[in-house]
């Protein structure tokens, strides 16, 4: 599967791990970490909200949930947003903070 290969690419995913809220193990992934940046301007002022997403393969974690968090590099980062899943179900998609 395509998606098997992109995970496996050092150039576009890195090691992580998973750890489900209120469970003490915890497990090791492969991850694609990206940022969006969206600016809304207000006259003179300009708001910029910048968002960390990780995107999982399913095959991994079959449903990741709010409050459950991936860990990279030694970072925490925990999803506070409900996670989408792509259309062909095989990659989802979670907004995260550290």
């Amino acid at each position: 599967m395509a998606s098997t290969i992109i995970f496996s690419d050092r150039n576009m995913a890195v090691d992580a791990t998973f750890k489900r809220t209120g469970v003490g193990t915890s497990i090791p992934i492969r991850v694609i970490k990206s940022t969006n940046r969206d600016d809304a301007d207000f006259g003179d002022t300009v708001l910029i909200n910048e968002k960390v997403m990780i995107d999982i393969q399913k095959s991994d974690v079959a449903l990741p949930k709010i409050g459950d968090q991936i860990i990279i590099d030694g970072v925490i980062h925990e999803i506070y947003t409900p996670p989408t899943i792509d259309a062909l179900s095989i990659v989802w998609s979670c907004e995260v903070r550290s």
